[in-house]
């Protein structure tokens, strides 16, 4: 009975090992954003970027203002406030009279059936105006450029695929900043 643990076993780390190998050549080939070509305003769809937040009083002042200080000329934010029990709410409504592309939606109770996170996303889709829609993370710093660029690589990329009808959508792999011993900061390329 030992031999056929140790066996199966060794098969599942196998598997492991290969679907990792896999994923990290993938993750290799993604194009870099900071090579996409430049972006003219003229051709730039509105983005709508949500997020929400949850007891997010520590990291969400930093993030926000990265967010918010996108070189991207045609994108609102939206900030969903999710039954926060801190001074959350109180943050994203002094941005958001500071930012006209601010747009802050609280949520004081979540529906039967719902979870919280889901819920408050649905919620800022619902209230988003963008052409594009980027979800992210209250707690994510921005380069200034990102925006633009992820758009115009996505943008050579659709057109690209648009000949052969395939997927329309992209996931940006974000670089690890070492903030502390015990923490990263996602900082999207």
């Amino acid at each position: 009975m030992h031999i056929f643990w140790t066996v199966l076993f060794g098969l599942i780390a196998s598997l492991w090992v290969i679907q990792g190998t896999r994923a990290g050549f993938g993750m290799a080939r993604l194009p870099w954003l900071s090579d996409a070509p430049p972006l003219s305003p003229g051709n730039a769809p509105s983005v709508s970027v949500i997020f929400a937040a949850r007891d997010e009083v520590e990291k969400l002042p930093g993030a926000i203002e990265t967010l918010l200080a996108q070189d991207y000329l045609r994108f609102e934010v939206v900030a969903v406030n999710d039954r926060s029990r801190d001074q959350t709410s109180e943050i994203l409504h002094e941005f958001e009279r500071a930012k006209p592309n601010l747009k802050v939606i609280d949520i004081a109770e979540l529906p039967a059936g719902w979870l919280g996170k889901p819920h408050a996303l649905v919620a800022g889709f619902e209230q988003s105006q963008g052409e594009w829609i980027v979800f992210t993370d209250a707690d994510v710093h921005f380069a200034p450029d990102v925006l633009r660029r992820a758009v115009a690589q996505h943008l050579v990329e659709f057109l690209q695929r648009a000949r052969v009808n395939q997927r329309d959508a992209a996931v940006l792999q974000p670089r690890r900043a070492v903030a502390g011993q015990d923490e990263a900061l996602d900082v999207r390329r």
